[in-house]
């Protein structure tokens, strides 16, 4: 099997020199097949040549093989400047995906935030309802079950009692705001 591999790869190769070499000859023989069309003039019928004709024909095709390669040298650049140009708008388009991620990335930390801000906040409304509630349910102490009429039952009255002072066995209280106020005898006791 490696001996006949090895001929197949062989005979390959031989016909791939084949090839190149005829190549190689055909590009020859189109050079030498080519009218010379001296001095770019269209002329008709036989031609003859004088030593400063034959001259001017070759500087003739020397330019015009100059032009040729020039053209080919645009057209390579023309492509280089292309695929620089592709390159770059590549390069830009990754910018803004990146741009674009890190954008909807902050957009999402921003989103969750505000959802646990406002989350937090529903939560200690919550609290604060449920506790108003059990505010409300919890037994009357005896201190409010025995005011009378005309008592107020203002938020005032639910802060801390008055500070009581005892001067000459008299009671002066003193209410929230600093104010000192002797009550009347009928309520000492």
């Amino acid at each position: 099997a490696n001996e006949f591999l090895a001929a197949e790869n062989s005979i390959s190769r031989h016909t791939i020199v084949g090839l190149q070499m005829a190549l190689l000859d055909e590009k020859k023989r189109q050079k030498r097949g080519k009218p010379l069309n001296l001095l770019g003039e269209a002329e008709f019928g036989p031609q003859f040549f004088s030593p400063g004709r034959i001259v001017a024909a070759r500087a003739y095709q020397e330019e015009k093989e100059k032009e040729k390669e020039e053209k080919q040298r645009e057209i390579g650049n023309k492509k280089a400047q292309q695929a620089a140009n592709k390159l770059q708008k590549d390069k830009e388009k990754e910018e803004r995906a990146l741009v674009a991620t890190e954008r909807r990335k902050i957009a999402a930390e921003a989103k969750a935030a505000k959802a646990a801000n406002i989350q937090s906040r529903k939560n200690e409304r919550e609290k604060a309802a449920a506790a108003k509630i059990a505010k409300t349910k919890q037994p009357k102490n005896a201190s409010t079950t025995e005011k009378g009429p005309g008592k107020s039952t203002k938020a005032t009255d639910l802060l801390p009692g008055p500070v009581v002072l005892e001067v000459e066995g008299v009671a002066i209280l003193e209410t929230s705001r600093g104010r000192k106020v002797q009550p009347p005898k009928r309520f000492a006791n």
